[in-house]
């Protein structure tokens, strides 16, 4: 099991180490490979690999193919979709995610769908997560720069499934609906930022606070994270969510003992 697993593992990273992806017609071999693996003997070891490779080369074609064509980079495109993110604001404006539902051009329905990370600059109005809205956009293929040891900005893009990057324009935005379905609990995320942004107004320790309650880091100043990621302590950001789950069901657990301990509270 053990080996299968490495083999497996080899073949995604081999693929990884390609400068393009090969066709993605080679991932018609994983049908036969599939049932050879049950009547392989020694070269089964050697049918994993290839089952990795091949399973990473459909995975990467898939994500791919979902991004916009081309011919519509640089054009003002009309979308209708939800805020799905806590929108960042700064003195240039706002950022955040977007769930494209419908996208169209010049009245003609484009069929793309899919996650994009939009910029608005300027005065823009009250932004929630959740809510549904009608922007005109512009929008590009995720792409980064590729510097030696830097932040690989096209790799985190693609791994959070955002199928473009843009800007929002002037023309008809405007608010459809709040708080749609299936998006509420990021309108409570936002409910939540905020209640904690108005108690610990001032306070230097919001945005570490901020983002240990609900995993938003955009708070944080960038002196706060060096000291995390020099200490080594910045993974407790990234799994604050395990934290307080942990905390907060030993705290059920004590408080349901000590309420089952008094007869007269569980009659109430």
């Amino acid at each position: 099991m053990r080996t299968g697993a490495i083999a497996y593992l080899g073949g995604i990273l081999l693929l990884l180490q390609l400068p393009e992806l090969p066709d993605v017609r080679w991932c018609l071999l994983l049908l036969p490979l599939i049932p050879l693996l049950l009547l392989a003997g020694k070269l089964r070891i050697l049918l994993v690999f290839l089952c990795g490779f091949l399973s990473a080369l459909w995975h990467a074609n898939f994500i791919i193919s979902r991004t916009i064509p081309v011919e519509l980079e640089g054009r003002d495109l009309a979308a209708i979709g939800v805020i799905s993110s806590l929108p960042e604001r700064s003195e240039l404006g706002s950022r955040f995610h977007f769930f494209i539902e419908k996208l169209s051009v010049d009245d003609e329905i484009i069929p793309v769908t899919g996650k994009v990370r939009l910029s608005w600059y300027g005065q823009t109005p009250v932004l929630v997560s959740g809510d549904r809205w009608q922007l005109t956009m512009r929008l590009k293929h995720p792409h980064g720069l590729m510097n030696p040891g830097g932040f690989d900005y096209e790799a985190w893009l693609l791994q959070n499934r955002l199928v473009a990057t843009g800007y929002v324009r002037k023309g008809d935005n405007q608010r459809l609906e709040a708080m749609s379905g299936g998006y509420s609990w990021q309108a409570m995320r936002h409910k939540l930022s905020i209640q904690l942004e108005q108690v610990l107004k001032g306070s230097s320790h919001a945005g570490i606070v901020t983002a240990l309650a609900i995993g938003e880091r955009h708070a944080m100043s960038d002196a706060q994270w060096n000291v995390l990621m020099r200490t080594g302590t910045n993974h407790l950001i990234a799994i604050s969510g395990l934290h307080i789950g942990l905390v907060a069901g030993l705290g059920m657990v004590l408080m349901r003992r000590l309420w089952t301990a008094v007869p007269w509270l569980l009659l109430r």
